[in-house]
């Protein structure tokens, strides 16, 4: 039983809980405090500022005028208030109040209503940071792991890209086509918010992307085909995998723990951390309970619940299989797990103090402690886990297995895997009619089956399984292979879905005008190469919008890019389009929409699931990843200073097209609610304001949204903040009859004393006027403008559209390194030096 204020008691909340930050000086709570607000939108309140507003004086100034005693009753007293009156829509830095008992307990109580979490670090780092002796590291360390005792979720703070000087100095060089660029906090910015958004469920409640074809939309369960990359943290310790590459080749990693011992919880931390930052897709976190790893739990009498789970002869394991990298405090690997239950659910609870995205319980545990943990799990989804051995001489057949899923189904497991160890190739079929099975009796309201035998003989069933199929993958190198390692990957198994004919060869392409030198093919034919896909990307001989309905009717058709002039061109031919390309009034992606037999369209959810698929074309659905393109880059690139506000923030649009129309979105999208935009047609740019104040009055609930800026002689507005944000969309190369822009911006323009972003989206030359003038213009201020190329946009735009149009996770860095090597700009190719720096970055 739990103790009333056992901070692991729960972890879901209201969805206005302020959340809450300790941990020890250095580890990084004021700069991710300003990273979380600004993610979540809300107001940010540090125990210093709160003391001097209470007291009247600092810190500091009270310790000193009133002595250490007094000092610390009444820091404690104001701590618990700060805590106690706002417990909603805020973020709270809490600093070494968090180190004294009074302020623990009352925190253990406050974790039962809001989440705490403990931000962990290097404590090497920190040292070195701090300039600190030995022996206050040693107590700082001991102080710091008392955080764990008063907080419900951990966030390892990891800085593996950036120099710590980089990160908490001002050197280094801010032009990021320089190899030694470093963006303060960016790539912390982009973990941080991810973790603080899925502990909040922000991230399932707001959103970004809502499309039916959109990966960010639909977790890997629910689409079709999908698998995750196993790692051992074993392998991570021994350096054993290229994290850098495993951003590619499957849809989640799953991180197996095969070892446990003192200080195994922080390693397990940052290795989760370091997966997080390399791949940017769910974690699934899952214990190796086999003799080989952390030993069989100790035998206990399960409640009679089926015939399987009265097995006496079976044993649990967790599956999956792969490695992975992370590095370990000590030269010599952690000892194996002991076999004790108490071990086991030490793990599981790390693992939701993490606030990995799916952890995978073994069903054959008591029954107490998996309710525990499922009880306890927060927005972590729960995979209900059993494996049968060859012993057991269970077999697909036996109604034991529909026993387990019915029974896990109960427990509140959302996903349910079992698998069982192939002794036959037989046992292939059998798996097939079992989950044929289970689909028949569950319908659309069950949790989704993983199913398929482990094993060489059970390849089969690996390629052919719907849901998170474990896989292998190049980038680990396993010192010691484990006999049920998987032994596929994410492309074996799609390579084998085309050759049964399960999935078809499809025809994609880009049309617009000036796409004679476009990168989308090189970009796109090496994904589809790597994600083992039979697609071909292609410029066809007409790019006219006439060629353009010939080609998109072909049974083969998989999907066009439209670009200029025909964004807005090909919108009145769409039978159905997102809400965003519908708010943009511009597209840039057509996709097919298939038929029935008897002639009539599948449903959008459908079309989702029947991409990579041919057959007869009715219509076609119109979708824009410019804009998830562009907010993207401002939201790489976008200092905490600089976060978006929907009273302080403006942004300035240069143009009127379709970029600029994606543009306008996606700031709005960010919360900018004060946008300018300036075209050398002022019509054109009225028209493009009138079009988004129309839809911003009823979407968003403010009357104007986008004003005109008529002249760049002209001052900037008096009533409005000068930019942080910036977006020039005018082409910088000839195209038809437009003459090339030469565009510079208006000195007047530029008063922003935190700088900001501009992002320049033409590539026509990489160097365009506006990035040679910005760049001179920071130069001569000191003002932190973060300069964003139009190689970036291309690359993050494509990357988007590649998800959309296969429903599979695209290769980031393949896609970033193809753009690179194939641009050829005013000074030729990029060298390698340049594209791994580039790389780097991301």
């Amino acid at each position: 039983m739990h103790h009333r204020s056992d901070p692991n008691a729960r972890r879901k909340f209201e969805s206005d809980a302020s959340l809450v930050l300790v941990g020890i000086r250095g580890c990084g709570k004021r700069s991710m405090g300003f990273v979380a607000a600004a993610a979540l939108k809300r107001r940010f309140i540090t125990e210093d500022h709160f003391f001097k507003e209470t007291t009247g004086i600092t810190r500091h100034e009270y310790l000193q005028k009133f002595g250490t005693q007094e000092f610390q009753r009444r820091d404690i007293e104001i701590l618990k208030a700060m805590l106690d009156n706002h417990r909603t829509r805020c973020v709270i830095e809490i600093g070494l109040g968090s180190l004294t008992r009074p302020v623990q307990e009352h925190l253990r109580i406050y974790c039962l209503t809001n989440p705490v979490v403990y931000l962990a670090r290097d404590m090497d780092r920190i040292q070195r940071l701090l300039g600190l002796e030995d022996q206050a590291v040693r107590l700082l360390r001991e102080g710091d792991l008392l955080h764990r005792s008063c907080s419900n979720f951990e966030f390892y703070n990891v800085e593996d890209r950036s120099s710590l000087a980089a990160l908490h100095s001002d050197e280094g060089t801010p032009d990021r086509r320089s190899a030694d660029y470093s963006f303060k906090l960016k790539d912390a910015k982009e973990d941080f918010t991810r973790f603080v958004q899925l502990v909040t469920g922000v991230e399932k409640d707001h959103s970004s992307y809502d499309s039916p074809f959109a990966l960010l939309e639909t977790p890997p369960e629910l689409r079709s085909y999908t698998h995750a990359i196993f790692v051992r943290s074993s392998d991570i310790a021994e350096c054993s995998v290229d994290l850098a590459e495993l951003g590619s080749g499957g849809d989640a990693i799953e991180l197996c723990i095969d070892r446990w011992g003192p200080g195994m919880a922080t390693t397990i931390s940052k290795q989760v951390a370091l997966l997080r930052r390399h791949a940017r897709t769910p974690i699934i976190l899952s214990v190796d309970t086999t003799s080989s790893g952390i030993g069989t739990p100790v035998p206990h009498t399960p409640e009679p619940r089926s015939p399987v789970a009265r097995s006496p002869t079976m044993t649990t394991t967790t599956t999956t299989t792969t490695t992975t990298a992370t590095t370990t405090p000590s030269s010599s690997p952690p000892p194996p797990l002991l076999q004790d239950r108490n071990v086991y659910a030490e793990i599981m609870e790390h693992g939701l103090r993490l606030a990995v995205e799916y952890l995978a319980v073994d069903l054959g545990q008591d029954q107490s402690l998996l309710k525990r943990i499922i009880h306890s799990r927060g927005n972590t989804k729960i995979i209900g886990q059993y494996v049968f051995e060859p012993s057991t001489r269970v077999s697909w057949e036996d109604e034991g297995c529909v026993s387990l899923y019915l029974e896990a189904e109960t427990l509140g497991c959302q996903l349910i895997r079992i698998l069982r160890v192939a002794t036959e190739r037989e046992d292939n079929n059998a798996v097939l009619k079992f989950t044929n099975r289970i689909r028949a009796l569950r319908g659309s309201g069950h949790p989704p089956l993983i199913a398929y035998n482990v094993g060489p003989l059970g390849r089969t069933s690996q390629v052919f399984n719907n849901v998170l199929t474990s896989v292998t993958h190049p980038a680990i190198r396993s010192r010691q292979p484990h006999a049920r390692d998987p032994l596929i990957t994410a492309q074996d198994a799609v390579q084998a879905l085309f050759q049964s004919y399960v999935l078809d060869p499809l025809r994609f392409y880009i049309v617009g005008g000036s796409v004679a030198y476009s990168l989308s093919p090189a970009m796109h034919n090496a994904a589809f190469r790597h994600c083992g896909m039979n697609h071909l990307y292609s410029i066809p001989e007409s790019t006219s919008l006439a060629a353009l309905d010939r080609l998109g009717r072909d049974p083969q058709f998989g999907g066009a890019s439209i670009v200029q002039p025909f964004r807005v061109q090909a919108f009145p031919k769409l039978a159905s389009k997102s809400r965003h390309a519908e708010a943009i009034g511009a597209i840039n992606t057509i996709m097919p929409l298939r038929a029935r037999a008897d002639g009539t369209l599948f449903p959008l959810q459908e079309q989702a699931s029947r991409r990579n698929q041919s057959g007869r074309v009715l219509a076609w659905y119109g979708e824009n990843t410019d804009w998830v393109g562009i907010m993207t880059c401002i939201t790489r690139n976008l200092s905490p200073r600089n976060a978006i506000s929907p009273l302080k923030s403006t942004g300035l649009v240069i143009g009127a097209g379709g970029m600029a129309r994606a543009a306008i979105y996606a700031m709005l999208r960010l919360g900018c609610r004060q946008i300018f935009i300036h075209n050398r047609t002022v019509s054109r740019a009225e028209a493009v304001a009138r079009h988004f104040n129309s839809w911003a009055s009823s979407q968003v609930g403010a009357p104007e949204v986008v004003r005109v800026l008529r002249s760049a002689a002209d001052d900037w507005p008096a009533d409005a903040n000068p930019p942080c944000l910036i977006a020039s969309c005018v082409p910088a190369d000839p195209s038809g009859t437009e003459p090339p822009a030469n565009f510079e911006m208006p000195t007047q323009w530029l008063g922003s004393l935190t700088g900001g972003v501009v992002l320049e989206l033409a590539y026509k030359p990489l160097d365009t006027p506006l990035l040679v003038q910005m760049r001179r213009f920071r130069s001569e201020t000191g003002r932190p403008w973060v300069l964003v190329d139009g190689l970036e946009n291309v690359t993050e735009q494509g990357i988007a559209q590649f998800e959309l149009m296969t429903g599979r996770k695209a290769p980031r860095r393949l896609m970033t390194r193809e753009v690179l090597r194939n641009y050829r700009g005013e000074d030729g190719r990029f060298d390698e030096r340049d594209i791994q720096a580039r790389l780097d970055g991301l």
